[in-house]
């Protein structure tokens, strides 16, 4: 079975994978004490008591920065094996990622925090805190990839000691469809889950958060870090962003015929209707219908479709910022009132990289 299909299939929507060798980690440990000039032994509980909120924007900065080629091309083999089992992907652009916590005390977690925005436009949790010093929201990644697709894949690799006493990821069960969640916009983080939602969810830390595996998940997942952290915690992770839909007929067992149709409204018909095939078995599918029906100018059908993405009825306005999103690969902060009225005059340009772009590239 694909990796996309078990992800599907997961009522937490998530896979895992062991990696091939533990001689990966060991690169990785190295160049780690290097970064911070100590010996630290990631799965003694005792040596992450060493970590220091320095050593913690150290890894962040320079695995992000100075080390970026170096820690990726350890984990690559690995990562371009399930790609190129799924997907149809020509040219990649791939950059690993630091998902590191360091510590706070209870009172942090529970605050009211606002979020703020630095003068590159970075948001944070606090301007006198790095983000590694608060849990991430509970949230779910389309939006915050630009709406690019439902079916990005994220690799997560635990690299310290799996342990209740850090801020571990944890990810939720669907209680039926896989269905995007009810958000509520507390403090600027547009897409963060409601706590009507958040509270009623089961939160578990995977079993694959261990040295040695990579988790893997998608656009749909519900995830979060853990509300507590006594210890810091490290993990990489690597977005993968498909620039085409043809891992629908590679990993989902449906026969691709659109090179036989001429047109490319037809074939963008014939498209919409192999995603229909599908979304019954994989929900977020249903995002990718609805941006190909407004290509197609089938607006009602268009919003139809995006509705059933979510578990609660969304407001018109809101079902429209995600189209918009879709065609502008823009984040729900990013879209205006102009744009949600310019994808209805067809006075918008389809950016680069957006979901609508990759469903041309399918049809081409």
């Amino acid at each position: 079975m694909s990796y996309i299909k078990k992800i599907a299939k997961s009522p937490y929507r998530i896979t895992e994978v062991n990696l091939s060798s533990p001689v990966l980690l060991k690169k990785i440990y190295k160049i780690i004490n290097k970064i911070i000039c100590k010996k630290i032994n990631f799965n003694s509980l005792k040596d992450l008591k060493k970590l220091t909120l320095n050593d913690i924007e150290k890894i962040n900065n320079d695995i992000r920065g100075r080390y970026q080629s170096e820690v990726f091309n350890i984990f690559k083999k690995d990562i371009m094996k399930i790609i190129n089992q799924q997907y149809s992907e020509k040219k990649l652009n791939l950059r690993i990622g630091v998902q590191a916590k360091y510590i706070w005390k209870k009172k942090a977690s529970n605050s009211k925090r606002v979020l703020s925005f630095d003068k590159s436009g970075v948001w944070r949790e606090s301007l006198n805190l790095p983000n590694s010093c608060f849990p991430t929201r509970p949230h779910q990644d389309l939006s915050n990839n630009g709406f690019r697709s439902s079916s990005i894949i994220i690799f997560f690799i635990q690299l310290s000691k799996k342990t209740k006493k850090s801020s571990m990821l944890e990810v939720a069960k669907f209680n039926s469809k896989q269905f995007l969640e009810k958000t509520y916009n507390y403090s600027g983080y547009e897409n963060e889950i409601a706590k009507s939602v958040n509270n009623k969810k089961k939160w578990i830390i995977p079993s694959a958060l261990k040295p040695g595996k990579m988790l893997l998940m998608d656009s749909m997942t519900c995830h979060r870090s853990g509300k507590f952290a006594e210890l810091p915690r490290i993990a990489l992770n690597v977005k993968f962003q498909p620039t085409n839909l043809f891992y629908i007929y590679k990993s989902l067992g449906l026969k691709n015929n659109l090179k036989k149709i001429k047109g490319k409204k037809d074939r963008l018909l014939r498209l919409a209707n192999d995603l229909e095939s599908l979304v019954k078995y994989n929900h977020g599918l249903h995002f990718e219908l609805s941006i190909t029906h407004h290509l197609l100018k089938n607006y009602k059908l268009s919003k139809k479709f995006m509705k059933k993405l979510f578990y609660k009825q969304p407001s018109n306005n809101m079902c429209k910022k995600y189209i918009a999103g879709g065609i502008l690969r823009k984040t729900l902060k990013e879209i205006s009132a102009k744009d949600i009225k310019n994808i209805y005059k067809n006075n918008y340009q389809i950016a680069n990289l957006s979901c609508a772009q990759s469903i041309y590239n399918t049809i081409q």
